[in-house]
């Protein structure tokens, strides 16, 4: 009889452990998303839109010069690329704008859920040039810049 017992308690401890790894998914699956930028955009806004020839053009650093961008950490600063890539991790908390195909080779552009509501859709920048202007900050090593206002972008022509 304890040897049966034994043997029932080893195969119910072993099943419910095989249990544990769908219990865990199932779990982690039901957390709630927030909503994405697209559906809190501001429907009646659009991006301003600044002349390539503008001095502030200019003078601007290209998105791709991070050794600059690194030398502004904890600054202000004023950027110019080609949006490469609009990318929202899972859970919609920040969008991030890229500016290279590899996105480490180039300032990213970071956009937390706070601000979503305050820009148009941020998938219409992909292509376009853009002039970003704000805080510049060091994301594991990597320079971001925080663009928190509708004025922080604006379309090259």
């Amino acid at each position: 009889m304890r040897i049966l017992f034994t043997r029932l308690f080893v195969a119910l401890f072993f099943s419910a452990l095989a249990l544990l790894p769908a219990y865990a998914q199932a779990e982690k699956s039901e957390k709630p998303q927030g909503k994405s930028q697209t559906e809190l955009a501001a429907k009646n806004k659009t991006f301003a839109r600044i002349s390539s020839s503008s001095d502030e053009v200019k003078k601007a650093l290209p998105t791709t010069n991070l050794a600059e961008a690194k030398k502004l950490i904890g600054k202000t600063g004023v950027f110019v690329g080609t949006v490469e890539k609009v990318f929202t991790p899972a859970g919609n908390t920040v969008v991030l704008l890229n500016f290279a195909k590899n996105y480490k080779t180039a300032l990213i552009g970071k956009i937390e859920a706070e601000h979503f509501a305050v820009f148009p859709d941020l998938t219409t920048l992909k292509g376009k040039k853009v002039l970003l202007s704000g805080k510049v900050v060091d994301y594991k090593g990597q320079p971001e810049i925080e663009l928190t206002t509708l004025d922080s972008i604006r379309i090259v022509e």
